[in-house]
């Protein structure tokens, strides 16, 4: 049985491809050849859609459905309506930002705003209170 001696050259070789592989990024994409510049996951298609991981979160505080955590702008569908008062999820499009879910919300949706206070009209002084989510297109 002959044994393989390696030669300083091919240990030169072994060296230069290892230092080599450590400064080469790549962009992965699916059913493309070339994927998008800047990106590193390019999805393309012209009859099908993405489907997103599909989770039932218990509420907007859940840290144990996401194993072995969540990492901050993780993306999820959420499947469930859940949640104790105040963390109540529904199904829909949600994202960590390192300490709770919050929903994607575009248009379509419409924001709950209970009024706590009562509020007294004045005609001397006008101050403009912006709520956040709100809309103020006609201040």
């Amino acid at each position: 049985m002959k044994h393989y001696k390696p030669t300083s050259q091919s240990l030169l070789l072994v060296t230069i491809a290892l230092l080599f592989s450590c400064f080469v990024s790549a962009q992965v994409g699916i059913n493309t050849t070339s994927p998008t510049p800047g990106t590193i996951l390019d999805v393309s298609g012209s009859d099908k859609g993405f489907m997103m991981t599909k989770v039932a979160l218990t509420g907007t505080n859940d840290t144990s459905t996401i194993q072995p955590s969540a990492t901050t702008g993780l993306m999820v569908y959420n499947t469930a309506t859940a949640g104790a008062a105040g963390f109540e999820v529904t199904p829909g499009f949600y994202y960590w930002n390192g300490s709770s879910w919050r929903r994607f919300y575009n248009q379509g949706y419409s924001l709950n705003y209970a009024q706590s206070a009562q509020v007294t009209a004045s005609t001397t002084n006008t101050t403009y209170v912006i709520l956040p989510g709100l809309d103020t297109g006609n201040i």
